[in-house]
């Protein structure tokens, strides 16, 4: 909510997320950006890490999300850098048709 108010077009998300949990954290990124109109940057660990008794393994699936909610560029288990320009008309154009902002304050009052 606070991403529309302050009209926020990219929120980075870094995360260390582990086990099978990729695509539920996939649908819940697109939703966010779509519900908020932005991009979202999630930047996942990646590799792995052992203490005394469990073994964590952590999947990568970097992703940058468009406020279409569409996945616009993902890294998935290698580790690389991810280069993209931000449309903001595309953020803009998205709140326009959507505007979801007017429909959280009216909610708010």
């Amino acid at each position: 909510q606070r991403a529309t108010e302050k009209k926020i077009d990219l929120v980075l998300l870094p995360t260390a997320s582990t086990f099978g949990s990729h695509n539920r954290w996939r649908e819940i990124i697109k939703t966010k950006a779509f519900l908020h109109g932005c991009y979202i940057l999630r930047a996942n660990r990646l590799g792995e890490y052992s203490d005394n008794e469990v073994k964590w393994k952590f999947y990568g699936d970097t992703m940058l999300v468009s406020p279409e909610g569409e996945v616009d560029m993902m890294l998935e288990d290698k580790e690389s850098m991810l280069v993209e320009v931000i449309d903001k008309r595309e953020v803009l154009e998205h709140r326009k048709a959507w505007s979801f902002e007017k429909e959280l304050q009216l909610r708010m009052e």
